[in-house]
């Protein structure tokens, strides 16, 4: 890559980038280095799937502009592109045939339902939506774009663990808010840490296991690239509630945002252990009742 790029084994990066599951969800606190993981990622799969077609989108044209396509043009070494992000086209065309498109999501005058119409006429071998938890993004924006993952492009790396085509991969950044991203892809997979069963969990339909995958880290987690300061003024400005969110990374913040006290650890009973206790109490001839 243009600049350098090292993990530590077991790291929150190093993960991600061994993720192989077909949605892969990065979030955590504020400047904890997920936005850069993703684009490391995305160039990787341009390299290693030449003539793949990639996208990647945020909800607004500005903050597109602003954020990520900035950091892909700053990682994308010069000598792999073809054609520039600055063309007409707003994409990089690289020497091997793969091109990374960057389009927004939201439609001029749409709010609150379908606003992904701008991008429904491609097929892409990849994905990556920075930011998923903004507004301007809907749930349905999410199914939709899963549904133009039918690239079929072949994998030409030396990793045999690696999708031999596609790879047909959905990767998302998101800070911790409250919203469907949190109801619809991050509790269930909570849910299931602690035993609970959720039925909106993304799993294979034939073996039931998660299609989804969730890394999250901290701040702390990429403070030896940031500035002092940058840490040290977050501390002094976020508390409670703001402070676990946007600094911890944790989304178990939300859980007590009715009763403070609550908590799913403590205030859940697993599936297994109450299933259990009705087979304990039937056998002993108690019939449950509501």
């Amino acid at each position: 890559m243009a600049r350098d790029y090292k993990v530590h084994e077991g790291s929150l990066h190093d993960r991600f980038q061994r993720s192989h599951k077909k949605i892969q969800l990065i979030g955590g606190g504020y400047g904890n280095g997920k936005t850069t993981a993703a684009v490391i990622k995305g160039l990787t799969l341009a390299r290693e799937y030449p003539g793949c077609n990639g996208l990647v989108a945020r909800a607004t044209y500005p903050k597109l502009k602003a954020t990520i396509r900035k950091e892909f043009v700053n990682w994308c070494p010069a000598s792999w592109i073809a054609r520039d992000v600055d063309s007409k086209d707003n994409l990089i065309e690289l020497l091997n045939g793969s091109v990374i498109n960057f389009s927004h999501i939201q439609q001029s005058g749409k709010q609150h339902e379908s606003t992904t119409s701008n991008l429904l006429s491609a097929t892409y071998d990849w994905i990556i939506i920075d930011q998923i938890e903004d507004p301007e993004i809907v749930e349905k924006d999410f199914n939709d774009l899963l549904g133009r993952l039918r690239g079929q492009t072949v994998y030409q790396g030396d990793d045999e663990t690696m999708p031999t085509s596609g790879p047909r991969w959905m990767i998302a950044m998101c800070n911790p808010t409250r919203g469907w991203v949190f109801r619809k892809l991050v509790k269930p997979l909570k849910d299931r840490e602690i035993g609970i069963r959720n039925p909106d969990l993304l799993v294979d339909e034939k073996s039931q296991e998660p299609i989804i995958e969730l890394f999250e880290g901290s701040t702390y987690d990429n403070a030896a690239n940031l500035p002092a300061d940058f840490i040290t003024t977050l501390e002094s400005s976020y508390k409670g509630q703001m402070r676990s969110r946007f600094l911890l990374g944790e989304w178990g913040a939300y859980e007590g945002l009715v009763y403070p006290q609550y908590s799913v650890e403590t205030n859940v009973i697993k599936y297994e252990v109450m299933l259990g206790y009705y087979d304990t109490l039937t056998a002993m001839g108690i019939i449950p009742t509501i």
